[in-house]
């Protein structure tokens, strides 16, 4: 059985074609509502982080190569059944078979209060993708140790609340507070050096892909 759908593969295509930041967040975005285990996840943005956007001429050069991927990692899921069975094999190539019952809790929605950049759609994807930016920049020279919350705890400590709560009209403000952390970076200040841009313009980014 596979253990991602085509649907979820297109996607993960389309993001790799995008040239748009495949940082983990945007990877776990593509999974959003689809049951997917978090190891997967993690395993798929290993897997691409570092692809360019020709890598693959197309849909199933990437299965392929994902597939490839999940085999060599030994990875094989049995999955929306009530009682799944996870099925992993072993180096001395013994089979591990455990049942697990899940029960599932419904999640709790977070209020959103009217006014904030989290009741705008456009804000809200923009400051996201600069986020991302920031964190993609750090990773390049953290690997192994990078800590990726601690955006969100800058944010708070500075603005007092979290980042999605900020009333729109302190949305400028934020996005120079991210704009300067990411030019702060090792990669932003290379960029900067050599006169390459490190982010898009709200007004580009929504002409992109808004």
């Amino acid at each position: 059985m596979e253990i991602l759908s085509d649907l979820a593969i297109n996607a993960i295509y389309d993001l790799v074609k995008s040239g748009f930041s495949k940082a983990y967040n945007n990877v776990k975005l593509v999974f959003r509502n689809k049951n997917i285990d978090d190891d997967i996840i993690k395993l798929v943005h290993e897997a691409i982080k570092d692809k360019s956007k020709d890598e693959f001429a197309n849909v199933e050069e990437l299965k392929e190569y994902l597939n490839k991927i999940f085999t060599s990692k030994k990875i094989n899921t049995i999955q929306n059944s009530p009682n799944s069975i996870i099925v992993t094999e072993s180096q001395n190539t013994n089979i591990t078979i455990q049942n697990i019952n899940k029960i599932s809790k419904p999640k709790k929605e977070k209020f959103i209060f009217s006014g904030t950049i989290g009741t705008s759609h456009a804000q809200k994807v923009y400051i996201k993708y600069l986020i991302d930016r920031y964190n993609e920049f750090k990773e390049s020279h953290e690997k192994g140790k990078m800590n990726y919350s601690i955006i969100y705890s800058n944010i708070k400590q500075k603005f007092k609340m979290k980042w999605d709560d900020i009333p729109v009209e302190r949305f400028e403000e934020l996005v120079d507070f991210l704009k300067a952390k990411i030019n702060k970076t090792i990669i932003g200040k290379n960029n900067i050096s050599q006169k390459h841009i490190n982010y898009e313009s709200f007004e580009e980014f929504k002409e992109k892909y808004l």
